[in-house]
């Protein structure tokens, strides 16, 4: 963390395992099954910053911004069966899904601080 006079930065980063889930779904219309998989990445980079600024020594209104970025690609797999007919199936690959930022406005409170920095 830096504090110039009244204001503070708060920069960081991480890397680590999220769920971000995955989902199945599938339906059958007369004799076709229809199939939908999706598989997304559960390792992320997570950069952000948070920069506050001191209104008094109780509290601090801060500004945070958080951004998610997988490092896998995310996939999605789609399969028609028909009876009597080969299955015939999709994949689509993307590193831009499950990407996410966050922007976020508050206020801090601050404990046990005697005095005024």
């Amino acid at each position: 963390m830096e504090e110039i006079g009244r204001w503070q930065l708060m920069p960081r980063i991480g890397i680590g395992r999220m769920s971000a889930g995955g989902s199945e779904k599938t339906q059958t219309i007369e004799d076709t099954t229809y199939k939908l998989e999706i598989s997304r990445s559960s390792t992320f980079l997570n950069p952000g910053i948070s920069a506050g600024y001191r209104t008094s020594n109780l509290c601090s209104i801060i500004l945070d911004v958080s951004y998610r970025c997988p490092l896998q690609s995310c996939n999605t797999t789609y399969t028609v069966t028909e009876t009597d007919l080969p299955s015939v199936t999709e994949t689509v690959k993307s590193r831009s899904w499950s990407n996410d930022l966050s922007v976020s406005v508050g206020i801090q409170l601050h404990m046990g601080l005697g005095k005024k920095r």
